[in-house]
């Protein structure tokens, strides 16, 4: 089973358990939306389980596995969150302010990178003015999106342009 499949039989699972979210037909697709309320939001915040992503930031938490990750979801217009996808520890997700002026740069960074080069994360260092989403390694987490166009890097181009991204980031001021 990939690990996108793993990921999405995770999240249909949890949901299933906990009785939140709701399963949103598309029309005329075979596709179909998970949608949150505010009280299926509530529901995570008060299992601590929900981590704002707004500003983005290095993420931190347990690696795709059999039994959780952690997801994003995003507020859409109508008011619900979306279920959009997942996210593994040392990926970098970009503030939305920052995309705007640099979604180009942000994509010549994220380029050409072998998704199998292994790093020696030993001597990785992280930079003090990182911005950093600590999912506290629980089993299950939800970084909730800004709702605009955010950048989510690999974890091999953050290793090769961290500072950059943070140098980047630094420009910016995000307001809630």
């Amino acid at each position: 089973m990939t690990e996108k499949k793993l990921m999405e039989q995770n999240f249909l699972n949890y949901i299933k358990i906990h009785k939140i979210g709701k399963q949103v037909e598309l029309p005329n697709s075979i596709d179909f939306n998970i949608d949150f309320s505010e009280e299926d939001m509530q529901y995570l915040i008060n299992r601590s389980e929900v981590y704002e992503g707004h500003n983005g930031g290095l993420i931190k938490g347990l690696v795709p596995n059999k039994e959780g990750g952690i997801f994003t979801l995003s507020l859409t217009p109508q008011g619900f969150f979306r279920y959009t996808g997942y996210l593994k520890p040392g990926s970098y997700l970009s503030g939305y302010k920052s995309f705007q002026d640099y979604n180009e740069e942000f994509a010549h960074l994220d380029k050409g990178y072998n998704e199998f080069e292994k790093h020696n994360y030993s001597n990785f260092i992280i930079p003090e003015n990182c911005k950093i989403i600590d999912t506290e390694n629980k089993v299950f987490s939800f970084v909730v999106l800004s709702g605009r166009p955010q950048y989510i890097f690999t974890e091999n181009s953050v290793m090769k342009n961290l500072d950059r991204l943070v140098e980047i980031e630094d420009e910016y001021f995000y307001e809630n």
